[in-house]
């Protein structure tokens, strides 16, 4: 992490805990953690600030509420929380603190992450941060609207853009950008991205042949048995487990079926799912001819591609079936 920010001294002013409205729990939510305060650094900043006082101030901003507190701490919830607890024990610390004001509720959200990035404060979890960029993303337009871009890619770069600029080169910059992407961007994304098994219950869901509920890569019912790939690499390793499969079972299983999807599209375009496509048909075919035996028979594309409306959609929310059987040469 950062050290602490610099401050002018002349900048600082003491308030009576009781005048500042803070996060007073551990565990819930607080300010722009989901992972909330935590009791363990709450002590740790109350030894250190009975050692060598309060260092680093912390922030509020005015409520102006009448009745009300008439100060809300903006950043420093543990630090008001050690102060709360130390003058349990009949001292009387008062909370040194620099007044802020803010525009809008995206500044001041901004202002929350990045305090958040310097010690003395508790740094940033990547849940921390991901909720943030995301309330930052859809709910206080700081990337824009989305849609005036053509492509996912692009949409995906502008939320990476904005993360570096807020967060710095974090290592988690673009784990972060497509956790946000695949919210944020989710009713304008043109590629559907599924999980495994997302595409186990699709198939559930979606049934074409006639099988019971399939449980994942070669499990099969009435016959039918399933092999469920998201990457191009992995075409070879369900052959020889289809081998295995087929010596093990003999005539129980009659046909095996490849359902495919690209894995991890966040970003991509509809020609690069085009093109997996047709190299999964190459490779499958390949392997079939090099065999001289039909291992797997179809084909299920899941759809990704979408058209307009809510969710997968590029073949009327079908499967795509390519039939794979006897092209051997």
């Amino acid at each position: 992490m950062i050290r602490e920010t610099e401050v002018e001294e002349t900048d600082v002013v003491e308030i009576p805990i009781g005048d500042i409205l803070f996060e007073d729990t551990t565990g819930n939510e607080s300010q722009v953690r989901p992972t909330g305060n935590k009791s363990g650094h709450i002590e740790d900043i109350a030894y250190s600030i009975l050692n060598e006082g309060q260092r680093v101030p912390i922030t509020v901003e005015k409520t102006f509420a009448p009745n009300g507190k008439p100060f809300k701490a903006i950043n420093g919830n543990h630090r008001c929380g050690a102060i709360k607890r130390i003058n349990e024990n009949h001292r009387h610390l008062l909370v040194r603190a620099v007044v802020k004001s803010f525009t809008s509720n995206r500044e001041r959200v901004e202002y929350q992450i990045k305090q958040n990035e310097h010690l003395p404060h508790l740094g940033n979890t990547f849940v921390d941060r991901k909720s943030a960029l995301l309330h930052l993303v859809k709910s206080e337009n700081a990337c824009g609207d989305l849609d005036r871009f053509e492509t996912d890619k692009e949409r995906l770069e502008c939320i990476k853009d904005y993360a570096k600029e807020l967060l710095g080169n974090n290592k988690d910059i673009n784990k972060l950008a497509k956790a946000v992407f695949n919210t944020a961007a989710s009713e304008s994304r043109r590629l559907w991205n599924y999980t495994k098994k997302e595409a186990v219950q699709y198939l559930n869901k979606h049934r074409v042949l006639d099988h019971g509920r399939i449980k994942g890569s070669g499990d099969h019912d009435n016959g039918y048995a399933y092999y469920f790939e998201g990457r191009l690499m992995d075409v070879t390793k369900a052959h020889a487990q289809g081998i295995k499969l087929l010596m093990k079972h003999g005539t129980t299983v009659k046909e095996l079926i490849c359902v495919a999807w690209l894995e991890d599209c966040i970003g991509k375009d509809p020609q690069d799912i085009i093109d997996f496509r047709a190299d999964v048909q190459e490779e499958v075919e390949k392997f079939n001819n090099f065999l001289g035996q039909d291992i797997f028979t179809k084909i299920f594309f899941l759809p990704q591609i979408r058209r307009n409306g809510d969710g997968p959609n590029d073949n009327n929310d079908n499967f795509i079936i390519i039939d794979v059987a006897n092209k051997r040469k």
